[in-house]
């Protein structure tokens, strides 16, 4: 719905507009310059951080579902029974090393076997059952939270291509997960030490 014409002055726009309404800033005559916002386009991962606020990205298990953090970002919470979430990333390059990592919180003082896993053929995982560290960098987004980057690396198959899934077992204890990423491993060996 167009509210009003802007006119730029010295290449600046001023706003007035009431709180908490957003307000899309468009080409004259013509529409927004963005039709679909692609989330996480050219990533491998199709919305890893949950922006659309649904799971139609992920294969969502047990009760798995998007929730809005007291930060106002979307997470995805895992259900209290079995429950993962899992995708196919395609395009990798055949034998070369990758992480496959996301922010991931246990609720505080709880435990629960959580894991981030990817199927290459054979399945490479890291399961842990508690995120102990509160984040207190005031430039993260996390601060505030008990959430902490875990990952886990895999070597892409001759066929380029992976499922990444997020999952946890049974439990009460809240877990959940955001800005899942896949990223070409450029770490190098260190060299051996002289005896």
């Amino acid at each position: 719905m167009k509210v009003s014409d802007i006119h730029a002055t010295d290449g600046a726009v001023t706003l007035t507009g009431a709180k908490g309404v957003p307000y899309v800033l468009a080409p004259a005559n013509g529409a927004a310059p963005h039709t679909s916002a692609e989330y996480g386009a050219g990533s491998g991962l199709v919305d890893p951080g949950f922006n659309a606020g649904d799971l139609t990205a992920w294969n969502a298990t047990g009760g798995a579902k998007v929730a809005t953090a007291e930060s106002g970002d979307n997470v995805a919470v895992l259900g209290t029974d079995r429950s993962s979430l899992s995708q196919k990333v395609t395009g990798l390059q055949p034998g070369k090393r990758y992480s496959f990592s996301a922010n991931v919180e246990i609720g505080p003082g709880e435990r629960r076997a959580t894991t981030l896993s990817v199927d290459a053929g054979t399945i490479a995982a890291n399961t842990f059952d508690t995120t102990p560290a509160a984040n207190s960098m005031a430039s993260d987004a996390k601060n505030g939270t008990y959430s902490q980057r875990a990952s886990v690396g895999f070597t892409a198959p001759t066929n380029g291509t992976v499922t990444v899934a997020l999952g946890a077992v049974a439990g009460k204890a809240a877990v959940t997960f955001d800005d899942a990423r896949v990223m070409l491993d450029t770490s190098t060996a260190l060299p051996p030490t002289a005896q």
